[in-house]
């Protein structure tokens, strides 16, 4: 439904090429699933830049709906899909997501989307703050680690179920750490506020 409502929506894993990059380089997967990933526009971005191969996946779009046909790949690319999943469904998202991969990189939004869905609910129905998503991620991968990226309203981690050291992507000093703390934390606090919980 996102995807007729607002054109830009399933776009977003491309302006975070940046750091998927950096991933890709530490990690140096051979396979790839993008998990959720909209218009599919980040494989043929990857594929441009390495020499693997990237597949689509999203149930809610007709053109990527089926599984790729891969049982595991080295790595799984999740990004502002989980903040659009009710939180009576993220453990068996997630546990689906570990099941297929041993190392995740996620990225998800911490605040109230843009869009009203027709129903006139927000398109963001599980807002949380970054810590509580780093324990719900560690449920399903054990090993998670957050990492900088450019937007202050969500958090971007790095997860593995692997006995593999987990390397850290470091970004940014640890003012503007404190800093994106602080903001990423308003909207939760907020929300809470008006919903009373």
């Amino acid at each position: 439904m996102l995807h007729k409502v607002n054109r830009d929506f399933g776009t977003s894993s491309v302006h975070l090429y940046k750091t998927i990059k950096k991933c890709i380089e530490i990690y140096r997967p051979q396979s790839i699933i993008d998990y959720g990933c909209g218009k599919g526009l980040l494989k043929a971005v990857i594929e441009k830049d390495f020499n693997l191969t990237c597949y689509n996946y999203d149930p809610y779009v007709s053109a990527h709906s089926s599984m790729p046909p891969l049982n595991t790949y080295d790595l799984l690319i999740n990004t502002d899909v989980l903040e659009h999943v009710p939180e009576a469904d993220v453990d068996t998202i997630l546990g689906q997501m570990a099941n297929i991969s041993k190392i995740a990189f996620f990225n998800i939004s911490c605040r109230k989307a843009g869009t009203i869905l027709p129903n006139g609910e927000n398109a963001h129905c599980t807002i949380y703050p970054p810590r509580w998503w780093q324990h719900k991620l560690a449920q399903h991968f054990g090993n998670v680690c957050e990492i900088d990226t450019d937007d202050l309203t969500a958090c971007t981690f790095i997860a593995t179920n692997s006995s593999k050291t987990l390397r850290i992507i470091k970004n940014h000093s640890s003012k503007n750490k404190v800093l994106r703390a602080c903001i990423k934390m308003l909207p939760y606090f907020i929300a809470k506020k008006i919903l009373g919980r």
